[in-house]
């Protein structure tokens, strides 16, 4: 694909980008020393990680190269692989592409160098030039865009944005972190952050990692303030917590604010979220649930309330006996909200190796008014 026809897609489409590959890869393989190690040791885990995104929705997949740089390469005393690491992340992508069969962008992912730029090389260009040199390979192997992100630093992002610039000619995606009321740890606004990258040339700018989907929310609005490029934004679902000897990330089940103003809290928009036709579908930018819409055909419909009893009088909403793993079940189907441990007992039922079932039929009953 063609450097203009990406920045063509950019400008004109609304594109679904794909997950956290570092957490993913982590989750997959815990011996694992930092993720771009996977790319020579474990290439087969990272590609089929690339093929279910694309085959999830993805329109734009992320090259597995994020910390592949000089500075946090030679934390491991891998400094001079640089080269070798970045080529096999963008060969990875592009063999996902091929396996899938969708004509997704790869973007190549560099992250920044984990201290800051000055430190590095005595003046901001010659540590500047250790992103150029990432973005380099990258283009080379067959990156369609570059994706700079997770910033935390205005100054240390344009500072990259220019010498990747002056070594690549691929579009550039300059994403920044904030803080919860939209602004970066050194106080950028979101709106002088725009300004300040679409003088540099951009292709694209936003937010990506943050506190969470609210705290990126409000950086994004910031940015629509000056923005003169499309807009971006990949957040997470907030910072993550160690408790017991793990790495947990807080409950994403209900929203940390009041909902947006824009969203109409009743059964018709509910219904056009999912219908292709309707201005406001997310089934026209995600191919998952234009599939789920076409196989349902005229059987949708809308549900709303909260069942506190099924025909039985046997309730099934609510906190169950197993600490963190909350069930909610309809007359027409079965489903289940859990926070992060819930989430673990319900994967460990799935795969076999928990016995203690909470669905299982012989549960005791509870009175309603105990089940919340």
């Amino acid at each position: 694909m063609t450097s203009s026809r990406a920045s063509d897609r950019l400008l004109r489409e609304v594109l679904v980008g794909d997950g956290g590959m570092g957490s993913l890869l982590a989750s997959r393989l815990p011996r694992l020393r930092f993720p771009e190690e996977a790319n020579l040791k474990a290439r087969e885990v990272v590609l089929a990680a690339h093929v279910e995104f694309i085959r999830a929705g993805a329109d734009v997949i992320q090259t597995n190269t994020y910390g592949a740089n000089a500075v946090k390469l030679g934390s491991h005393r891998l400094e001079d692989r640089v080269e070798e690491l970045n080529e096999a992340g963008a060969k990875i992508a592009r063999e996902a592409r091929e396996i899938a069969g969708r004509d997704v962008l790869i973007a190549g992912s560099v992250g920044p160098l984990g201290t800051s730029v000055e430190v590095i090389g005595g003046e901001t260009p010659r540590g500047a030039s250790l992103y150029a040199e990432q973005a380099a390979v990258l283009q080379g192997r067959g990156a369609d865009l570059i994706v700079l992100e997770t910033f935390t630093s205005l100054e240390e992002l344009t500072a990259a944005v220019a010498a990747v610039r002056a070594q690549c000619h691929l579009p550039i995606v300059a994403q920044i972190t904030v803080q919860e009321e939209g602004e970066t740890v050194t106080g950028a606004r979101g709106d002088e952050v725009a300004a300040a990258l679409a003088g540099l040339g951009v292709a694209a700018v936003g937010i990506n990692c943050s506190l969470g989907p609210q705290s990126a929310l409000a950086g994004l609005r910031e940015m629509q303030r000056s923005a003169a490029t499309p807009l971006t934004v990949q957040p997470n679902i907030g910072l993550p917590m160690y408790r017991d000897g793990r790495v947990l990330y807080p409950d994403a089940s209900e929203p940390g604010a009041e909902p947006v103003e824009h969203v109409a809290a009743d059964p018709g928009f509910a219904l056009a979220l999912l219908d292709p036709s309707s201005p406001v579908a997310i089934a026209r930018t995600a191919t998952f649930w234009r599939d789920v819409w076409e196989r349902a055909g005229s059987a949708w419909f809308v549900q709303a309330g909260q069942y506190t009893m099924t025909p039985d009088q046997r309730p099934l909403i609510g906190q169950t006996e197993i600490d963190g793993l909350h069930v909610n079940t309809g007359y027409s189907g079965h489903g289940v909200m859990a926070g992060p441990a819930g989430a673990e007992i319900l994967a460990e039922l799935l795969a076999g190796t928990r016995t203690e079932n909470p669905f299982r039929l012989d549960r005791e009953f509870v009175p309603a008014e105990q089940a919340f």
